[in-house]
């Protein structure tokens, strides 16, 4: 009895074994037709402002694969994503079959952007967003170096944030998941941040935004195009 107990479970497992899969999803950050180099003013936006990367990072929750047949995955977890330390999102136990679009919010919705709703980490805390400003946390923060009418180089820092400003996008996939697991390769386009629907000049709109509403607002809404796959 107890051995076929143990083989009924073996069975089990090797079922459930065959219908999961795993999904390493990897980022990897341009400027429109340029893979992006650190330090380096050498990108140019829509404005016609030269720029340069220096920092970036940003949040990715509600991650979700979608199917042709109305069956979806959603990854629990949210992932603070670090152009220079973390470029990768790992989906495990994916049931398998084949997905054709992903949906996912760049920042923290609004369920979940409350201060100290994030675990107690060094990461988590640094992304903080002011309590006197709102509170929560920092969705991205986008820094770096630009050249004004001037030419004369300033700082840049494109820190999103406040509830309400997260990104919702939703962009097609093609990708088939079996037992052996798959392999997802996305990018961000970062001019889609200063491009889409609206312009974004950093003469005009300013190179700090966390206190201006409006500016804010502006880079929400042109991040709903900044991903897609590669």
């Amino acid at each position: 009895m107890l051995l076929m107990l143990s083989g009924g479970l073996f069975f089990a497992s090797c079922k459930e074994k065959d219908t999961l899969g795993d999904v390493t999803v990897s980022v990897d950050y341009w400027s429109d037709q340029q893979a992006v180099s650190m330090d380096t003013i050498m990108y140019e936006n829509a404005a016609g402002n030269p720029y340069s990367v220096t920092h970036l990072q940003y949040y990715i929750s509600n991650f979700t694969l979608h199917s042709a047949d109305l069956e979806s995955f959603l990854l629990q977890d949210i992932v603070l994503m670090d152009i220079e330390k973390n470029t990768t999102l790992n989906l495990l136990d994916v049931p398998i079959g084949t997905y054709n679009s992903v949906s996912l919010t760049l920042g923290l919705d609004n369920a979940h952007n409350t201060s100290g709703s994030l675990p107690n980490t060094l990461e988590n805390n640094a992304m903080a967003w002011p309590d006197m400003m709102g509170g929560g946390y920092h969705f991205m923060k986008f820094e770096g170096y630009f050249r004004d009418n001037l030419q004369v180089q300033q700082g840049f820092a494109v820190h999103l944030g406040k509830t309400g400003n997260h990104v919702n996008c939703t962009f097609p996939i093609s990708l088939v998941v079996d037992g052996e697991g798959a392999d997802l390769s996305l990018k961000m386009n970062l001019n889609e941040w200063f491009e889409h629907p609206q312009i974004f000049d950093f003469n005009i709109d300013g190179s700090s935004i966390m206190a201006d509403t409006v500016a804010l607002q502006k880079i929400a809404a042109n991040g709903v195009d900044v991903m897609s796959e590669k």
